[in-house]
């Protein structure tokens, strides 16, 4: 009811460090990130859960203009006490731009379950091309799944690509064609700045 969803209340603690020397295009540095989320128990209402979240990034540049970045990321939702899952709206997905860019959104995965882990891992290079046009070449792999048992082969999502950017005022403009394996079509994407 409009009543309970108005008493239930969450906890949401980040830490964040980087090295990064921009934040919208970096070049080198690395980034660290750790977000935690309580919902409900002692705050009240009637969904009760704890969301944890990591994510690594690291960029280097080589030759003086070509840069490397590798991004790690992973989360676990762990459910607490009487809790009816479709209250809960922070399961794991993967898919788009900014994640596994051989798949548009997470229903493309086939991946029915509600997720309560997900790992991540991004490589890309990304190099000019001509004056504010440069090119990417990268690899995206992913995992999705409720228990220990899901991290096998068989879950595991993996794309390898290549995209256009441009630079703008904005930060860079996006246009990404990526393979998903196992599939026999592309997925093409276009967004506002660097995936990661």
């Amino acid at each position: 009811t409009e009543n309970q969803k108005e008493l239930e209340r969450k906890i949401r603690i980040t830490h964040q460090r980087h090295s990064l020397n921009n934040l919208i295009s970096p070049r080198k540095g690395s980034f660290f990130g750790l977000y935690s989320t309580l919902r409900g128990t002692f705050l009240g209402g009637n969904t009760h859960y704890l969301l944890s979240d990591f994510e690594f990034k690291n960029f280097r540049n080589i030759f003086n203009s070509i840069v490397v970045g590798f991004r790690i990321k992973t989360g676990y939702l762990k459910i607490l006490n009487d809790t009816n899952e479709e209250d809960i709206t922070d399961f794991f997905f993967l898919g788009g731009s900014t994640s596994l860019r051989g798949w548009a959104k997470a229903d493309d995965l086939n991946y029915n379950n509600n997720a309560l882990f997900r790992g991540l891992t991004n490589l890309e290079v990304r190099y000019p091309i001509y004056k504010n046009f440069g090119g990417e070449i990268f690899f995206d792999a992913g995992i999705l799944g409720r228990n220990k048992s899901d991290i096998n082969y068989s879950n595991l999502y993996w794309d390898v690509g290549y995209g256009f950017t441009f630079n703008t005022a904005l930060g860079p403009a996006r246009l990404d064609v990526a393979y998903p394996y196992g599939q026999h079509n592309f997925n093409t994407s276009i967004s506002l700045l660097y995936s990661f």
